[in-house]
């Protein structure tokens, strides 16, 4: 390996012959190579007195400095070589545009880095190096390694632009360049296909352009286009006319290469725009399809659709009947198979993962004791319960396309199937049943809020229907239509042959009968808590919080974490709908932690939803925040004050601190007498009766002008009699009694 700079530059004297130092003259560009272990190095830097080299032969970015005069000696003791830099020579006549469009790509990318840093090269492995780069990144659209091997080269050839060519080009003319095996992995069954020459590329441009700017043509249709265009020959016949044969297949581009050159001129923003468009007009034409909605279905439960509907019903509060509330939620998961709901949800929770966990809740709730909630009896058998599904449909909401709803079906092993956007039709089971439901609450609820398009309907006004009431139709209507007939039907010859009837719920059982697909939900709770959200509580030895709250356990591992005397995290989950409890699983149990009551304020949010719950989060930090401020403020103003008293007390001269025992003695007791009871007696209060001697009023008009002078005194100046004046008065008993 080659050695360091610092380790050649720390090497032993060579020979005695001196070089005369008025030979060299170090600049840019220059390459010092070490005559005893055959290190190279550029120039890129000379500023005063220090030198910044480059490491060559490397693939790694090494930039060293040192002093310019060390090198000098080195270059007098004939340790090190100087060379002046040879110039690339490139004929540009040679390089095709390709090539010639990524070099002008990475001299503006190179010149970049010499603008920023030209100063001092040092500085591109800081920070202010890897902020260029991830800017370059997303301005050109490439890699990292890219960029530094960009850098790496243009320091390396003393910033010479023709270094940044791809390195083929000074061997080859790639203009003329020919592949004797077409490049690639060999096809195993076709021989279509052959190694594109420039005018092969240009076909391909054109019509890439033709699908660029005609929404009604695919990439298909263009390159068939393409074919019989360029690689088509007309055969004349006999009676005149001409027959067009394709040329042999050796001789075609394939439609892989064609899409291939597709997605290197197009950009992704680009490819997706014309695919909107191609979406907006072919929007009237989505529901043809050969194929029926029951093609490669086999068995309940095997493909399933989902969807939501805002209800054309007006309803009111189930709190306060008298306030409007608007539009209720429904969801529901249909079987294709056999048309029946599997489940259904009620809320106010739209284009929301929550409202989606509601229905998906009821898949696994058992149906009867669900219906009975409500006022309504049922048997098992007149709404199946707690199935398993194994293909979901749904639209491109964007409760659907969250990463929590496909983490939902991954733990479950539901395959999501997203359906193009404006493609009702893909969907139209689910769709259908929405119809039918309207259909039959429209007349009859008329007069109950129902939501109708004319001037006069006042819905909102007419409302009288709550969330119970509201549930209780729900379920009756998706009671009455699993029973019901399927009109216009098609049965099987089977079915036919056996009469059989094509209500959802017997067309569940003659399917599930058939194909054995239905499978009951193995684990209710672990289905129930991978509709949680995950989230993090924190450990240590207050106990264990979440956004602010605490919780009681029941685990001996978790008394372990907080004995440890440090904070930790550990992998929860919540339910959005109630911030009461934290839900964890060890050892295949599932455990289930508690808003702890002897925490100050921590049962006021029991049984508060999440939205709710962080407002009041906010607010709480809020007012931490404005409590920090404030607090700065009145320590700044303090600390202001501290100060005043402290430079209105400076002096010259130390305090007397001889016999400060005496004095501390006495200080103690005068500071009594001006604090004492009688002093803070209220003495406008007419309770207060001050019983006085005439001896007394005599002394106190004496002494008047004697203590206002004393007091004076000490609020001017807190001057206070000495011990040796105080001593004087006292006996030798009381001054004991003072000092202990």
């Amino acid at each position: 390996m080659t050695d360091s700079l610092l380790d050649v530059l720390s090497t032993k004297k060579g020979t005695p012959t001196k070089r005369s130092i008025n030979d060299i003259v170090l600049s840019v560009g220059q390459a010092i190579t070490f005559r005893d272990n055959g290190a190279a190095y550029r120039i890129i830097s000379v500023i005063d007195d220090e030198v910044q080299l480059i490491h060559l032969n490397d693939n790694k970015l090494l930039i060293k400095s040192i002093r310019k005069n060390y090198l000098i000696d080195l270059y007098s003791d004939y340790k090190i070589d100087v060379t002046e830099k040879e110039n690339i020579m490139i004929d540009k006549e040679k390089v095709n545009d390709e090539i010639a469009l990524k070099h002008d790509r990475d001299c503006n990318i190179a010149h970049e880095m010499y603008e920023k840093f030209n100063d001092d090269f040092s500085r591109i492995k800081t920070s202010e190096g890897t902020n260029l780069v991830n800017f370059l990144m997303k301005k050109y659209s490439i890699g990292k390694t890219t960029i530094w091997k960009i850098f790496r080269l243009y320091l390396q050839s003393g910033f010479d632009d023709n270094a940044l060519y791809d390195r083929r080009t000074f061997h080859h003319d790639l203009s003329s360049r020919k592949f004797n095996i077409k490049t690639g992995r060999k096809s195993k069954y076709s021989k279509m296909g052959k190694n594109l020459t420039d005018q092969d590329k240009k076909n391909i441009d054109k019509f890439v352009n033709k699908y660029k700017s005609n929404v009604f043509s695919s990439v298909s249709a263009c390159y068939k286009d393409m074919l019989a265009e360029y690689y088509t020959e007309y055969v004349r016949n006999e009676d005149g006319t001409t027959t067009p044969i394709l040329l042999p297949p050796d001789q075609l581009p394939t439609e892989t290469q064609f899409r291939y050159r597709l997605n290197k001129i197009l950009s992704k923003e680009e490819i997706s725009a014309i695919k909107a468009k191609r979406k907006d007009i072919s929007e009237g034409n989505n529901s043809l399809n050969d194929a029926d909605f029951l093609y490669d279905v086999y068995g309940p439960t095997t493909v399933t659709e989902m969807d939501e509907q805002e209800m054309d019903l007006s309803a009111v509060s189930y709190y306060d009947p008298s306030l409007a509330i608007g539009r209720f939620i429904l969801h529901i998961i249909v079987d294709v198979q056999t048309k029946l709901v599997m489940a259904m949800s009620v809320s106010l929770d739209n284009n929301s993962v929550i409202g989606a966990t509601h229905c998906l809740m009821n898949l696994a709730d058992d149906h009867v004791a669900f219906c009975k909630k409500y006022g309504i009896e049922i048997q098992p058998e007149m709404w199946p319960s707690g199935n398993r599904i194994k293909i979901l449909k749904s639209d491109r909401g964007s409760e659907y396309k969250s990463s929590d709803f496909e983490r939902i079906c991954r733990e479950n092993q539901i395959d999501l199937r997203l359906t193009e956007a404006r493609t009702a039709s893909r969907k139209g089971t689910v769709e259908k049943q929405f119809s039918i439901f309207n259909s039959i609450w429209t007349d009859i609820l008329s007069e109950y809020g129902t939501i109708r398009n004319l001037h006069d309907s006042n819905h909102h006004a007419k409302a009288t229907l709550d969330y119970f009431s509201v549930m209780k139709i729900c379920i009756t209507n998706i009671l009455a239509y699993n029973m019901s007939e399927i009109q216009n039907f098609k049965r099987s010859k089977e079915m036919l042959e056996q009469k059989v009837s094509t209500s959802p719920v017997n067309l569940w059982k003659y399917y599930n009968d058939k194909y054995h697909t239905v499978h009951p939900i193995p684990n209710k709770n672990s289905f129930l808590y991978s509709l949680m959200t995950p989230t993090k509580c924190k450990i240590n030895k207050d106990g264990v919080s979440w956004e602010g709250l605490w919780y009681s356990y029941n685990d001996n591992d978790i008394d372990e974490m907080r004995w440890s005397g440090r904070t930790q995290k550990m992998e929860v989950r919540m339910d959005r709908r109630d911030v009461s409890s934290l839900y964890y699983i060890k050892n295949n149990k599932l455990y289930v932690m508690k808003l702890n009551p002897k925490k100050t304020y921590n049962m006021d949010f029991e049984s508060m939803p999440y939205e709710i719950y962080m407002k009041y989060r906010s607010i709480q930090k809020e007012l931490e925040h404005r409590a920090r401020e404030q607090n700065i403020s009145i320590d700044v103003v303090n600390r202001i004050l501290v100060k005043n008293v402290l430079n209105a007390n400076k002096r010259e001269t130390y305090a007397n601190i001889e016999q400060m025992s005496l004095n501390r003695a006495a200080e103690k007791n005068l500071l009594k007498s001006e604090n004492t009871m009688f002093e803070h007696l209220d003495k406008e209060d007419e309770a207060l009766s001050i019983i006085e001697t005439n001896e007394s009023v005599g002394n106190e008009t004496d002494n008047a002008s004697d203590n206002d002078e004393e007091a004076s005194e000490h609020s001017d100046g807190h001057k206070w009699p000495s011990w040796d004046e105080i001593s004087d008065e006292i006996s030798d008993d009381e001054r004991n009694l003072i000092l202990d």
